[in-house]
């Protein structure tokens, strides 16, 4: 054992206490966050990454006010800081950046102070960047604009010009919903290296050739208005460079313009309806749909083919009789091509029935026919009216033997293709055999493999709650059985299927679910190339399974499942083509007990324990790699530490940090955050996040905010941008205002969701009032829709809370059983069924009962502020009355939100900001003795809302 002297622990003492004064006094100097610092908060809404990775853009956006981007260079160094930039794009040589410019947020306000028109306020501009130079140019009166993907050089762009935005003007003023000069617009090609620029008139749309210097556009003609005499400059001014020339007498249809040879070539002339237009990859091919407005009679779209010998030519007429009966060529249908470019895809639909115009619409009657009988529920099907109404079925077009094949049909009206289109076969599918059950189970599905040449359809599985999924090359099919948890393969060419996994080897289905009645699938990253083994998640693990079932599965993360790490592939391509087994991958893994974080390097050749690059105690993104180069940027984060980003490469020796989004946070108290442990009332162990403002002292009596949803530990190093929430507290807001808040974990017992809520909760905080630094009379609880009823279930349960503020709240099963949620318009039968009552409310009445706060309402003591929007698309509103009135009734202090128009959350950042101010009002006041506002004590009389909002603190 080791002593030490008295005088040395003394000291030891002695600088301890210096250590903590030092803290508080540093706390000290810093201010709590208030409403208005939250306003100005940034966050980084965009970033690109040049090709080559040698340049790197990104946004800061704030809650309220004036964008920004900055453009730095992959070394770390910065090139440039832009106002109000947004909508970034950066050429494919990374020789200029374009991006769109808006007009000052204060500077537009004061304009709507003045009661400027719509039609009159400033829109945005453009901006064009020259890396090399550092020369920004811009362009006035911006509509919309366009860069090549895969090669660079040129930029396409629209923008007002004094004709069309008169004519703009104009129709706005007779009719605001009219605006033809949007069809109207020149179209403007600039060579970005000489400042060149070529202009044709009245252009309605256009399409670079993916990987040929080629741009096709459609075009209503030089008759379109005085507007196809205004070149370049008139809206450009002199930085839109020389003017190579406009094309005079130009004729409406569609145009190629080669960019190698300038040659202007017609694709098809006249003055007819376009739509869907498809550019082949290398702009020699050019499909689309027309319907002629020459005179004729006829209604409907023809499919055309351009393949540059002359003019396009339909190879789908209107009428052709390959086409289904009374079916057409759909022009909301999207037409494209196979991947080999062989076979060209588009939409057909039904030809729906017209009402007789005779009849008019004061005399036909406005009503719902609802039928116990039909596949989906009404309400379902009115949600998705517009949307069927819109419905295409896939139709092929094979431009080798000139044969059609309808794929979709009303009976099976989904598909997938195999190998990007080029396979003989396509898997189709249904779920109309299950629409009826569906509302109360979940969808099943029928699927067949459907043969092109014939027509003819091979059943391959039936009654699955997910379709199969095509591998990238076709040569399989795969799918999960939730019956036994397993996955199954289809090998296309032989017809046989192959059970691939088994829970025993590898657990494929979530270990952790303690709600639903079955449990969901961890997934799959992908398949290896040439379809030769599929990638499959355990809870831990990436496994390599051969798809005929030959080997023994591989874990190729050896060591997952003992580590608690748990690994997840990165897919730097964003395709879902095969990974190669060559080239080494790259994992994010993160430790299911400390919650660190890391990058690792891995095979998918054979197992082996994945090489950690980077990690720490710290959360990290999924990062973003340069197409061209090793260059990666990403983020890490804690509580404490905002989502800056960083630059690197694949070996993360040595990472920069390239942005500083929020350098005021240094000004502000801020706080830390940390795992805290305890057992519910039922025996489990049970996490929980406790947030301590900054410059704690355990001596001190916090008030302290408890709020949940389901499980949030795994969110220990989660920044939580300040922000304006719609449908909880800000955390930063509050820990800044001197409150302790605790997130615990919920376990839950099926068929009891409210009791679990209670068994979970209550010992979580009365351990932390045993450690001493929570004021047990000032304890609050916040929670929304789930959580906002289980707070709600907690108000019956229990005194402790001094308030509580519930958001959304089922508080009565019974009625809620029979809701819609009208957003879907799905019944909401199915979520207590298989979730949260784990039976019909025939078979366990008194379970509803049981779980229902609205019966227990007269055990309430607590303060009640309920939020509930009139406009809430998941719980209906009536639940919220509900509440409001029973409290009201029994003469308990309770007061209600409603956000007009809003709906499960508050969306607009007006009454988000409203709804924090109340809640900062509400809990301080129960919380920390501050004086009632004006709306709590006296509410808003209905005729004041336009003009008092009440938030005066009183006497």
């Amino acid at each position: 054992m080791i002593h030490h002297s008295p005088a040395r622990l003394l000291l030891v003492v002695f600088l301890s206490l210096m250590l903590t004064a030092a803290s508080r006094l540093e706390a000290a100097e810093k201010r709590p966050l208030g409403i208005d610092d939250v306003e100005s908060w940034n966050r980084i809404t965009e970033t690109v990454v040049s090709p080559d990775g040698n340049w790197i853009a990104y946004k800061t956006e704030p809650w309220k006010g004036d964008t920004k981007v900055y453009l730095y260079g992959g070394n770390g160094e910065k090139k440039g800081e832009f106002d109000r930039g947004k909508n970034i794009q950066m050429t494919h040589d990374a020789e200029f950046m374009v991006f769109a410019i808006a007009p000052g947020h204060e500077f537009v306000r004061e304009l709507k102070r003045k009661k400027t028109r719509p039609e009159d306020m400033p829109g945005d501009a453009l901006g064009i960047y020259s890396i090399r130079s550092g020369k920004l140019e811009s362009i006035e009166g911006i509509r919309n604009y366009r860069i090549p993907k895969q090669w660079a050089g040129w930029l396409a762009y629209q923008a007002d010009t004094p004709s069309t935005l008169a004519d703009r003007q104009s129709n706005e003023e007779t009719d605001p919903k009219k605006n033809p000069a949007g069809d109207r617009l020149p179209l403007h090609l600039r060579n970005l290296a000489t400042g060149e620029t070529r202009s044709w008139p009245a252009v309605a749309e256009y399409h670079f050739a993916p990987d040929a210097r080629r741009l096709f556009f459609v075009t209503t003609g030089d008759d379109a208005g005085d507007n196809a005499g205004d070149n370049a400059g008139d809206d450009a001014g002199d930085n839109a460079g020389d003017n190579a020339g406009n094309d005079q007498g130009l004729e409406a249809g569609i145009h190629l313009y080669d960019l190698e040879t300038g040659q202007l070539v017609p694709v098809i002339l006249g003055k007819h309806e376009y739509r869907q237009i498809a550019v082949s990859e290398k702009g020699d091919r050019l499909a689309f749909l027309l319907k002629p407005k020459d005179g004729t009679d006829v209604e409907d779209f023809s499919l055309y083919l351009w393949t540059g010998k002359g003019p396009a030519k339909s190879i789908v007429g209107h009428r052709d009789s390959r086409i289904p009966e009374g079916w057409r060529i759909s022009e909301h249908g999207r037409v494209f091509y196979s991947g080999n470019g062989r076979r060209v895809f588009f939409g057909t639909a039904p030809v729906r029935p017209v009402r007789d115009p005779a009849i008019l619409d004061e005399d036909y009657p406005g009503v719902d026919v609802w039928h116990g009988g039909e596949g989906l529920l009404h309400s379902v099907q009115l949600a998705n009216r517009n949307r069927e109404l819109r419905r295409t079925y896939l139709a092929m077009y094979d431009l080798a033997d000139g044969s059609l094949m309808q794929i979709e049909k009303e009976d099976m009206p989904q598909s997938r293709l195999l190998d990007k289109g080029n396979a003989d076969r396509v898997l189709v599918f249904t779920s109309k055999p299950y629409e009826l059950q569906s509302m109360w189970d979940p969808l099943l599905h029928d699927a067949y493999l459907l043969e092109l040449a014939t027509g003819e359809r091979r059943a391959i599985v039936k009654g699955m709650r997910s379709p199969p999924e095509p591998s990238p090359g076709g040569k399989y099919l795969m799918w999960f059985d939730y019956s036994d948890y397993s996955y199954y393969t289809h090998d296309v060419a032989s017809c046989r299927q192959y059970r691939i996994t088994t829970p025993s080897v590898i657990r494929a289905d979530t270990e952790t679910n303690t709600t639903f009645d079955y449990n969901e699938r961890y997934g799959s990253p992908g398949w290896l190339a040439d379809d030769r083994a599929v990638l499959i998640y355990d809870r831990y693990d990436i496994w390599k399974v051969d798809p005929q079932n030959k080997c023994e599965p591989v874990n190729l993360t050896v060591g997952g499942r003992a580590d608690r790490t748990v690994y997840r592939l990165i897919r730097f391509d964003g395709t879902a083509d095969g990974l190669g087994e060559a080239q080494p991958h790259y994992l994010i893994g993160t430790n299911e007990i400390t919650r660190d974080t890391g990058y690792y390097r891995s095979s998918v050749a054979e197992g082996s324990k994945p090489v950690r690059l980077i990690g720490g105690a710290y959360s990290l993104s999924t990062p973003v790699k340069a197409a061209d180069s090793d260059t990666i940027v990403y983020t890490k984060e804690t509580f404490e530490m905002f989502p800056d980003l960083h630059v690197s490469d694949l070996r993360f020796t040595d990472s920069i940090r390239i942005s500083d989004a929020n350098p005021q946070q240094a000004d502000f108290r801020w706080g830390t955050v940390e795992l805290h442990r305890w057992t519910s009332l039922d025996g489990h162990p049970l996490e929980g996040l406790l947030y301590k403002p900054e410059g704690f002292d355990p001596s001190r009596k916090y008030p302290m905010i408890v709020h949940f949803f389901h499980k949030s530990s795994d969110q220990l190093f989660q920044h939580r941008t300040p922000q304006f929430h719609g449908s909880r507290i800000d955390y930063h807001f509050f820990v800044s205002n001197g409150y302790i808040v605790f997130n615990p974990d919920i376990h839950f017992d099926p068929g009891y969701i409210g009791e679990s809520a209670y068994k979970s909760v209550m010992p979580g905080v009365t351990s932390l009032i045993d450690l001493g630094f929570v004021d047990p009379k000032r304890i609050g609880a916040q929670g929304h829709s789930y959580s906002g009823y289980q707070v709600a279930y907690l108000a019956t349960r229990t005194n402790l809370f001094a308030c509580i503020e519930s958001g959304a709240p089922v508080v009565n099963f019974f009625s809620a059983y029979g809701g819609i949620r009208w957003e879907s318009g799905r019944a909401r039968v199915a979520q207590y069924e298989h979730d949260q009552t784990l039976a019909t409310l025939w078979e366990a009445p008194m379970r509803f009962l049981e779980n229902s706060p609205l019966f227990a309402l007269d055990k309430v003591t607590t303060p009640i502020l309920i939020m509930h929007n009139d406009q809430d698309g998941a719980v209906p509103w009536s639940q919220g009355i509900e509440f409001f009135v029973g409290l009201r009734r029994l003469q308990k202090p309770v007061w209600m939100l409603n956000y007009n128009g809003e709906g499960h959350g508050i969306g607009q950042l007006k009454n988000r900001r409203d709804f924090q101010i109340r809640m900062a009002q509400f809990f301080a006041h129960y919380l920390k003795d501050e004086p009632m506002p004006e709306w709590m004590r006296d509410g808003v009389p209905a005729v004041d809302k336009d003009h008092n909002l009440g938030y005066e603190l009183t006497e």
